[in-house]
């Protein structure tokens, strides 16, 4: 398999082959993948340097494809045209635009599909490890959690049917005088409920799918340490974890927050925490 070289100095093209693949594997066709790309890496176009990789990385992203963009792949092709024209650009970076160039040409999608296999993304996190988040939606003044952090803490993963591994975990709100450094403490705070499941019980596990450091990156996650021995909530209920609650990444275009916190605000103030938190 060729290896494409761009990747190796921006992994911004990995995580945009990463995702558009994703999105092919589920059904969605070309334009519209392309479309939802273009919304989801606006902040990216808007820069000078990303945006030209951004198009450069969806036109190779499209090659094959039966119904590519044209508009799309001319931008890329000016992309790299203007960037071979630097007469400052390494020998190295000039060979890996040059390989762009004849990937963004190519009548077939090899190079996307052995991609894929070859490099599938996995965030590096160990059962235990807990991260925090400072919330800074404008829901976060009606749930009364302005200044709160949430917490995820890893619990376990799992893989689906299309091989996407999937993380699992529980969420606690955190006042930022109490972010925990020790089990008892992150225990003390309880966890945040997210789907009532009978009498007196509540379902906890929420699941996080990960496709790119794109991705890992816009949760905005601080790790704070690792607690693999901290206790599970007392009235549980467990389900199968392919239907525990999906964990929302991307980064809310109207708010520029990550898109979990509109959730987890809207959560807490439906179902609240478990009693350690009340």
């Amino acid at each position: 398999m060729q290896k494409i070289l761009l990747i190796d100095d921006y992994p911004l093209v990995f995580d945009i082959l990463e995702e558009y693949h994703a999105l092919e594997e589920n059904g969605i066709d070309n334009k519209t993948a392309c479309s939802m790309l273009r919304q989801r890496y606006w902040q990216e176009l808007e820069d000078t340097d990303d945006g030209d990789i951004v198009w450069i990385a969806l036109a190779i992203a499209q090659a094959g494809s039966s119904a590519s963009d044209e508009t799309l792949r001319q931008k890329a092709l000016y992309a790299i045209e203007n960037r071979l024209h630097d007469d400052e650009l390494p020998a190295e970076l000039a060979r890996a635009f040059k390989q762009a160039a004849k990937l963004v040409n190519r009548a077939d999608n090899a190079h996307r599909k052995e991609h894929r296999k070859a490099r599938s993304y996995r965030p590096e996190w160990r059962v235990g490890d807990t991260f925090a988040h400072l919330l800074s939606h404008p829901l976060t003044s009606r749930a009364e959690l302005e200044g709160w952090y949430v917490l995820f803490r890893k619990t376990g993963e799992y893989t689906d049917v299309k091989q996407k591994t999937h993380q699992l975990g529980y969420l606690s709100l955190c006042p930022p005088e109490k972010l925990p450094h020790k089990k008892e403490e992150l225990e003390a705070l309880g966890y945040l409920r997210v789907m009532p499941a009978g009498s007196a019980s509540w379902e906890y596990l929420v699941q996080i799918e990960v496709q790119s450091k794109k991705a890992e990156r816009e949760l905005q996650f601080e790790y704070l340490g690792s607690f693999p021995d901290a206790a599970k909530p007392p009235d549980e209920v467990l389900r199968k974890p392919e239907v525990s609650m999906p964990f929302f990444t991307g980064i809310d275009k109207q708010t520029g927050c990550p898109s979990y916190e509109d959730h987890i605000c809207r959560i807490f103030t439906r179902n609240g925490a478990s009693s350690r938190q009340q």
